[in-house]
């Protein structure tokens, strides 16, 4: 049944997912934060889904458009992505693979990629690797974040380049937690 409502929620997010446009104009005036983050898949990547994660708890605050962002996947192979989120704590909580009428939901409840976003704030959360045993942090990439943003002439804010930290999560508000680290010590 999770899994079918994973799908349900997956495809009604795919349908409204966002990424900014080359035109977008980005600033330090900004309410929202911008994000970076470059991603290789062995797997063929149709959607990434970030969570916002309260920051205490670790538990997610809003789901199905309510709080969280899609970012359309590019497939395989290494590739970079970039939106604005809100203020708070977010979290990788997912992603979607694809391809020939076959769609597959990682959840990532075990151990999601988390980091904070501020307003007027560019972030670069480095580099993920994605398959579906769950996400892996490398090393940051930041010539070719270079060359991505050159796509992006309006951005007016360099990238700071952040330190993620793994965590587990939590869909069920009335579920405790083990392991939560909310943000890094």
């Amino acid at each position: 049944m999770k899994k079918i409502i994973l799908i349900a929620i997956s495809l009604l997010l795919s349908a409204c997912a966002q990424s900014i446009s080359t035109d977008t104009t980005f600033n330090t005036n900004n309410d929202d934060g911008l994000i970076a983050i470059g991603v290789d898949s062995s797997s063929y990547l149709t959607l990434l889904t970030f969570s916002r994660m309260d920051p205490k708890t670790c538990k997610l605050t809003a789901f199905a458009g309510l709080g969280n962002r899609g970012i359309d996947g590019k497939g395989t192979g290494k590739h970079f992505y970039m939106n604005t989120f809100p203020a708070g704590v977010w979290v990788l909580s997912s992603a979607t693979f694809g391809g020939s009428g076959v769609r597959v939901v990682n959840k990532f409840d075990k151990g999601g990629i988390a980091f904070e976003v501020k307003p007027g704030e560019f972030i670069h959360i480095g580099e993920l690797e994605l398959g579906f045993f769950g996400p892996k942090i490398n090393k940051p990439d930041p010539q070719g974040l270079a060359t991505y943003l050159n796509e992006f002439p309006n951005v007016s804010v360099a990238p700071t380049t952040v330190k993620p930290w793994l965590t587990p999560f939590s869909f069920n508000k009335n579920k405790a937690i083990s392991g939560c680290k909310p943000r890094p010590s």
